[in-house]
């Protein structure tokens, strides 16, 4: 009886003693060049970093135990962990672990399992939540239970409804409010003198309700409703185009549909009908959203470490769902209603999501806080207005709602600032605006400047007369000369341009060197000091690139390559007068959604999953995908002023991983034989044949064996005079790329 007891206690404490690992690295660029110089989760919310909201959100939540894994940037994460704060706590114990080789989460928690230090389940987060749920020590309990009744539960992974509507932040309810009261106002006068609005009713009915680009990683699954196990997992991305510009003239804005349409695209889901056969009854559910928590065992860091191909979760989900891999199954707990969730994925969510902590939306992780005021005690003026009270404010100065004033912060004569956050020590001068900006620490704001939507970083210096449009992002210690404009979604930074910084696959960048004086004019002035950042190719910089990426797919020269490569026709003529056949109508919806996710700059897995949907829909084959999206990238890098700069630097980098997932050398082989015939219509491409190619092999996407392998067969074709005059051309083109070849060849043998 008394060994019962005892059973009992340690399988209590056991379920007590919960720890939790956070990845303080996103492995993604939505935030360069800003995440060259620091890393994501120190970016400040509210004037506190972001790592901290992670680790609060935690500890509330009764976990002891902390392993903070640190990739890029580990020095600046371990001092904030053992000399800030967190390092002098008593009853919580933060650890930091680094494994600067990580690019990949997959990588990480590989390296996690070497650190040995996790021996039971756990939960994993990452570093760039804002989250106030109360019930995560619950949620766990309800996972070991499951798992004592099933050991082959893997992970449960964490869903959140959406929260859109709230999401739009506080003023917008009360706009809303106030635009209630004035209908009913209108609808109860009985003449024109009956009918008084306020003027601050009226301007605040006036505003533009709208604000921002929000970007939703959404996911569709289909649960058994019983035990909650998934059954299918879909993710995709969501992007809100509603008031993405402010004109359309706007050369520099980026995303389709109108500004007051708010179009969303439509998902396709393929549904597995074999699982009405083996479920009485399903639950599908469109409307939720991916957290970046999960309940996860042991076992889920050997998987990884046995699926060296696995790279992210999803990779992990897809394979344990779609291939029921050992038996294993994946837990869904969907978070109570209006739980406040939230990851700074892009600068939009960034901009909103800091609005929402002012507005007081993620409580109790809000301004005024206990644990904010160990960073900056505020004086509250009314809701939602927070003023340090060491900060000078003019008296001509005015400050709207969801705004924060930090330490040591200077505003002079004239000068608004509504919907914005502006850290310790920054300094604004008069006649300045600044609404649903992000202005960091040490910052100086010349006069007669204009600052919407943006990202100012620190050390930041803002001439007189400035205009910083939406979603910018001015970068650490950047200067900008009097009279700068700074387009909208452009970034200026001071790390000066390597292939390096500007097109590695994630925010760890081995050497970066800053620029103390000079850069472009162009872009910051005479005086100033910095240059634009181009990431990858958007509609924000195509100007720049000289880039047209043609929406119609009907348009496309590549789709009649496309028919002739697969069936071996001749080239259809373009003008409509044949109907379309079912590979040239599958290419041509296949070269859209790859044009789109480009000119979008769409997330990855988004992208395939759309793929593989129109992949299955017409039941084509891996090789018909694969050229499908090289036709695309192609046509894409045939339009641009340097389309080999644009097809490697750019296409490649990000894109290859569509290749890639259909990867296999039959593949290979049509990639090639692609490439080729494409080039036959393109003298962009023709001209520089060899470097594409090159390219491809220097990508993983085309192996030696696969390039030299057509080098023979077009030899023997010559020797037999049946090689066509352009293939003839090819092998003289690519003769010193086939004796580069054979050479590393015949290195590696001798070395063997």
């Amino acid at each position: 009886m008394s060994r019962g007891k005892s059973g009992g206690k340690e399988k209590e404490k056991e379920m007590m003693d919960l720890n939790a690992v956070i990845m303080a690295d996103s492995f993604t660029e939505d935030f360069k060049p800003v995440t060259l110089e620091g890393p994501r989760t120190m970016m400040p919310v509210a004037g506190i970093v972001l790592l901290d909201y992670t680790i609060e959100f935690l500890i509330s939540n009764g976990i002891e135990q902390i392993y903070v894994m640190s990739c890029a940037h580990s020095d600046i994460i371990s001092k904030h962990i053992t000399e800030g704060r967190w390092g002098q706590q008593h009853d919580v114990k933060v650890s930091i672990l680094v494994s600067k080789s990580s690019t990949c989460l997959a990588e990480a928690l590989r390296e996690l399992s070497g650190y040995d230090v996790v021996r039971r389940d756990f939960v994993l987060i990452t570093g760039d939540i804002i989250a106030n749920v109360s019930n995560l020590k619950q949620i766990w309990r309800k996972h070991m239970n499951k798992r004592e009744a099933d050991p082959s539960i893997l992970m449960t992974l964490l869903l959140n409804e959406d929260s859109a509507p709230m999401y739009r932040g506080r003023d917008n309810l009360v706009k809303e409010s106030i635009i209630k009261a004035a209908t009913q106002k209108m609808a109860t006068a009985h003449s024109d003198e009956d009918l008084v609005v306020n003027p601050e009713e009226q301007q605040v009915a006036e505003q533009d309700d709208t604000f921002g680009i929000l970007r939703e990683e959404r996911v569709t699954v289909i649960l058994d409703p019983l035990t909650n196990n998934m059954l299918q997992y879909h993710a995709w991305v969501e992007t809100n185009t509603k008031a993405a510009h402010d004109s359309s003239d706007d050369e520099s804005s980026f995303g389709s549909g109108s500004e007051s349409s708010g179009r969303k695209d439509k998902v396709r889901v393929g549904l597995d009908m074999e699982l009405f056969s083996k479920y009485p009854t399903l639950n599908m559910r469109s409307d939720l959203v991916e957290t970046g928590m999960a309940i996860c065992t042991v076992g889920l860091m050997l998987l990884f470490e046995q699926n060296p191909d696995f790279r992210d979760m999803r990779d992990c989900i897809r394979s344990v769902i779609n291939e029921e891999l050992l038996g294993n199954k994946i837990m869904a707990e969907i978070l109570p209603p209006n739980s406040f969730v939230k990851r700074v994925r892009t600068v939009e969510n960034y901009i909103s999501v800091c609005q929402a902590v002012v507005d007081g939306w993620t409580y109790p992780l809000v301004v005024d806080a206990p644990f904010a005021n160990e960073y900056h005690c505020v004086a509250s003026r009314e809701p939602s207005v927070y003023i340090d009270v060491t900060a000078t404010l003019s008296h001509s100065s005015t400050t709207g709602r969801s705004t924060l004033i930090g330490p040591g912060v200077s505003v002079s004569d004239n000068s608004c600032v509504t919907n914005s956050c502006l850290n310790k020590d920054t300094t604004v001068g008069k006649n300045v605006t600044i609404k649903h900006s992000q202005i960091w620490s040490k910052v100086t704001i010349g006069d007669n400047c204009t600052i919407d939507s943006a990202v100012v970083c620190s050390g930041a210096v803002i001439g007189d007369g400035c205009t910083i449009g939406k979603y910018a992002i001015v970068s650490y210690g950047v200067k900008l000369a009097a009279g700068t404009v700074v387009k909208p979604f452009s970034r200026i930074t001071r790390v000066k341009a390597t292939e390096e910084s500007d097109d590695d696959d994630w925010d760890e960048v081995a050497e970066i060197e800053i620029m103390s004086s000079g850069g472009d004019p162009g872009v910051v002035g005479e005086t100033g000091v910095g240059r634009l950042w181009v990431s990858e190719l958007t509609e924000a910089n195509l100007d720049r690139h000289k880039l047209s990426i043609p929406q119609d797919p009907d348009a496309s020269s590549t789709d009649t390559i496309f028919a002739s490569s697969v069936d071996g026709c001749s080239s259809r003529s373009s003008d409509g007068s044949e109907p379309a056949t079912h590979d040239e109508k599958f290419a041509r919806e296949v070269i859209s959604t790859v044009k789109r996710a480009v000119s979008g700059n769409l997330e990855f897995d988004g992208v395939l999953l759309e793929v593989n949907s129109v992949k299955f829909g017409y039941d084509a084959s891996i090789v018909d995908c694969c050229r499908a999206c090289l036709l695309a990238f192609l046509q894409i890098a045939e339009v641009a002023e340097d389309p080999l700069n644009c097809f490697y630097k750019h296409l490649l980098k990000k894109w290859k991983k569509l290749l890639l997932k259909f990867h296999s050398l039959p593949v290979e082989k049509e990639i090639l034989s692609t490439l080729i015939e494409f080039a036959k219509h393109s003298p962009e491409i023709e001209e520089k044949i060899r470097l594409f190619i090159h390219s491809l092999y220097d990508k993983d996407v085309l192996s030696e064996e696969t390039i030299l392998a057509w080098e023979s067969a077009k030899l023997a074709e010559r020797a037999a005079r049946s090689i066509s005059e352009f293939d003839k051309k090819i092998l003289e083109d690519c003769a010193e790329l086939f004796e580069m070849l054979k050479c590393s060849s015949d290195e590696e043998t001798d070395s063997d």
